[in-house]
């Protein structure tokens, strides 16, 4: 197992990322990726989040905080391989590089 730091962007992010379709394995790792990641309804009313239309979420930044998960290693692969995705259709945005840059850190 390996333990990332993640902040609410990152956890959004990751969520925005998992696959909608794929083979048996690759849903039940995104599956338990988002049962991991996804937020509560006491975390969506804690910091105030609230959907601002376009896939966009947003909450109060002055109740932001970092949460410590921890994953297998296919899990990781799993997010990896939906960034690299994401990077070969150029939707990486400036939001994402400090996960890509985490990921990277405990690549294998």
């Amino acid at each position: 197992m390996k333990q990332l730091e993640l902040t609410i962007a990152e956890r959004a992010i990751i969520v925005s990322l998992l696959p909608q379709r794929g083979g048996k394995i690759k849903m039940l790792l995104s599956k338990t990726i988002s049962d991991l990641v996804e937020f509560s309804a006491s975390e969506i009313q804690q910091f105030e989040m609230k959907d601002s239309g376009n896939g966009l979420i947003t909450w109060n930044p002055e109740k932001s905080q970092v949460f410590q998960f921890d994953f297998y290693q296919g899990q990781i692969n799993l997010i990896q391989e939906c960034l690299e995705d994401a990077d070969k259709r150029e939707e990486i945005t400036r939001e994402m590089i400090p996960l890509i840059t985490k990921l990277e850190a405990v690549k294998n």
